[in-house]
C-alpha cells in the first residue's frame, strides 16, 4: 500500500480525487484544509469541488 498526500491544487480541479487511489491511502493536512476554505466564497466549478472535499473532511473527523 502507498501513501499519497494531495496538495491544495489538486482538491479544486478535481472533488474525487481523494477516492482515486484504490488499495492505497489519500491523506489530506490540516494545512490544505484550511488553504481550501478562502476558495468558498466564489461561484464556479471549482468552488463546488472545495465545498464537496470540505464535507467529505468534516465527514470523516467526526467518524473519527
Amino acid at each position: 500500500m502507498k501513501t499519497f498526500i494531495l496538495d491544495t491544487n489538486v482538491l479544486p480541479h478535481d472533488s474525487d480525487a481523494v477516492f482515486s487511489f484504490h488499495n492505497n491511502e489519500a491523506l489530506i493536512s490540516m494545512t490544505v484544509v484550511e488553504e481550501l476554505a478562502p476558495f468558498k466564497k466564489f461561484n464556479d466549478e471549482n468552488v463546488a469541488n472545495v465545498r464537496l472535499i470540505s464535507k467529505s473532511v468534516d465527514l470523516s473527523l467526526e467518524i473519527l
